[in-house]
């Protein structure tokens, strides 16, 4: 299957989009030329000089006004790879069709207006692509004709606008000045801006990066129905992320029901045992069990959140107001069920990306706010950090588009036999919001899970990460096995249950710090890759790491600091990890720590530079030391 990927194209009202558009469409050879010339002829008739928006004006509407209304899906192909274009509208009472159209969008084109400059408008389209969590842009500076293609111009330009995305937190932007009118630097480069070093349009959306990575990622496979062929019932839906094969053991959410692929059936097209991200198919499986539209399929293993709130940033467009404890509908993949506006923790200003946060009871028509919202039965999401796939929403309000958004945290809701047995509890939310914690914190709250065979040097490792954090200024806690135990898991055995149990009690305690905004080590065995998968389910965040502290078995017993392997060898200790009792090697951790060859200060600067990578600090810089590291 050729690679393919979908770009949403935007920009403020005569800034050119659907001359862009037309003129993309005309270079690539993706529009007949019989049709260009027949739209020609028409506006030769109608006494109007062509343009290659014409291609696009399908509604008399549109070409009454002047304006773009709808959203058009147009398809081309370059020698790269083929592209699904949504030409989204501009003006501000048609934000909604941009928001459709943007939400399923790999990557943006916007558009800035080279004699206007930077508005107020690009700004707001900028910021809602943050939302949708579209992190590839390229920004087109349209009319470069009319500003006798100015170098200067188009610096000043780039450098007011790429300040702007730097504060957003979009770094992937590609700049590249043309004329859609004039068809200079569409899809070759020109002669008219010899200064301009950079390749023409076309050149910088080949150079976008592949769908494809979707395929890494946890499989996730929307049900948008269920036919009967025969004897046979197919399930029919989207691979959204990763990749499904036959034979693949799935759980179906919200059920929590467990079944298996038997075939993957295709419609014209060849048969083959597997499916990737991007594709949408049929599947049969080994159980007739219970399926509609709107449920999620994942793979059996992995961790999964069924959320019972979300904490989201959202774009709001509807015609009234969004007010605290209103019910609106969400959609999430082909998910659709109310949920209630629980929280308003602030609006942002969408120019100077201020937020207030005083006393909020409404979002207003086109605000960016940030909202948490309550389900009115268990949602299947990710956060966008997470998989952008299912961690970004639309809101439907009066049966039209409203809003929409990405999720930033979920709220898990238990699986069945660990809900509460009293009914009448409720959980409870916070009215601080995650980001004012980590604004005042100067970084976000994480989970750093160091897990190996005792021995390892986890403990050693943790503390000295610990006092690097804390001579850092930030909020940071050890959570040590051997401490709880003396204490909130003193009534635990060690047995496998108990053991179980054990890493169940830590990881809500770690789940708790961490939403409190610490930074939590948590120093554990934890041998079952079952174990390790479900207290990442029960942290349930982008910020929880898995770091698997690697020494040899024969290296740890040779250390035995605390006697343990002596003890198990001769019997006195049962089910022993590493003796008695298996210890199962991380199949996908974060990240690897040779504990054997390289020091404990060395790796603790190690653990620094991954949570630096992983954005952890991004909030602020590091603050002065409080006191000395101890150097061994």
């Amino acid at each position: 299957m050729r690679d393919s990927i979908a770009v949403v194209m935007v920009g403020e009202v005569d800034h050119g989009k659907s001359s862009l558009v037309g003129r993309l469409l005309d270079e690539t050879g993706a529009i007949s030329p019989s049709r260009v010339e027949a739209v020609k002829r028409i506006c030769q008739q109608q006494g109007k000089e062509f343009e290659h928006a014409f291609l696009l004006d399908a509604f008399e509407e549109e070409q009454r006004q002047g304006i773009t209304i709808d959203v058009s899906h147009v398809h081309f192909a370059t020698k790269v790879r083929s592209y699904h274009l949504i030409d989204a509208p501009g003006h501000r009472e048609f934000l909604k069709n941009m928001v459709s159209g943007s939400s399923s969008a790999d990557a943006a084109i916007l558009l800035i207006d080279a004699k206007q400059g930077v508005q107020e408008q690009s700004r707001r389209h900028s910021y809602l692509l943050k939302m949708l969590g579209i992190k590839n842009v390229i920004v087109a500076v349209n009319k470069m004709d009319l500003v006798g293609y100015s170098e200067m111009v188009f610096t000043a330009i780039r450098f007011e606008h790429e300040t702007y995305l730097k504060e957003l937190g979009i770094t992937q932007v590609q700049y590249v000045p043309l004329s859609a009118k004039v068809g200079v630097n569409i899809s070759n480069t020109s002669n008219e801006m010899p200064w301009y070093k950079g390749t023409h349009l076309v050149g910088c959306l080949d150079t976008l990066p592949s769908r494809k990575l979707h395929d890494e990622g946890p499989l996730r496979f929307s049900v948008q129905d269920v036919y009967k062929f025969d004897d046979r019932r197919i399930v029919a839906g989207r691979v959204e992320s990763g990749r499904l094969n036959v034979g693949a053991e799935l759980k179906i959410w919200p059920a929590g029901k467990n079944v298996k692929v038997t075939t993957i059936e295709r419609w014209n097209s060849l048969k083959k045992d597997f499916a990737e991200a991007g594709e949408s198919i049929g599947i049969t499986l080994s159980d007739q069990v219970f399926i509609e539209r709107g449920h999620v399929l994942t793979l059996n293993q992995e961790p999964v959140s069924s959320a019972s709130a979300i904490e989201t940033s959202l774009f709001w467009m509807g015609q009234r107001p969004l007010c605290l404890h209103d019910h609106v509908k969400i959609k999430l993949l082909n998910q659709e069920m109310t949920c209630e506006v629980s929280r308003i923790h602030r609006i942002i200003d969408t120019t100077s990306l201020q937020g207030s946060t005083s006393d909020i009871h409404r979002v207003e028509k086109f605000e960016v706010a940030e909202v948490t919202l309550k389900m009115s039965r268990p949602l299947m999401a990710d956060t966008f950090a997470q998989l952008p796939t299912s961690g970004r929403f639309v809101l439907v309000d009066s049966n039209k588009v409203s809003g929409g958004g990405i999720i930033t945290k979920t709220f898990d809701t238990d699986l069945e036999h660990d809900r509460p047995k009293n009914l009448h509890i409720t959980r409870e939310l916070s009215n601080v919001a995650t980001s004012d914690r980590n604004a005042r914190n100067g970084h976000q709250g994480a989970v750093l899970w160091l897990t190996g065979l005792s021995g390892s040097g986890k403990s050693t490792l943790a503390k000295v990460l610990e006092s690097a954090l804390f001579d850092r200024g930030h909020q940071t806690y050890v959570l040590d096995g051997d401490n709880l135990r003396h204490g909130l898991n003193s009534d635990l055995d060690f047995s496998i249950a108990g053991r179980r149990e054990n890493i169940r009690r830590v990881a809500e305690v770690a789940k708790i710090l961490s939403e409190a905004g610490q930074i939590v080590i948590a120093a554990f065995i934890t041998p079952f890759e079952r174990d390790r998968a479900n207290l990442r389910r029960i942290v349930n965040s982008p910020n929880y790491f898995e770091a698997f502290v690697d020494c040899p078995l024969e290296v740890c017993e040779a250390r035995d600091p605390k006697g343990l392997y002596k003890l198990a060898r001769t019997g006195q200790l049962p089910l022993f990890t590493g003796v008695s009792s298996p210890f199962e090697k991380p199949t996908r951790p974060e990240i690897i720590i040779d504990s054997n060859k390289i020091s404990p200060e060395d790796n603790m600067r190690v653990l620094l530079r991954f949570l630096e990578s992983k954005n952890v600090f991004v909030n602020s810089a590091p603050k002065k030391h409080l006191r000395t590291l101890k150097s061994s």
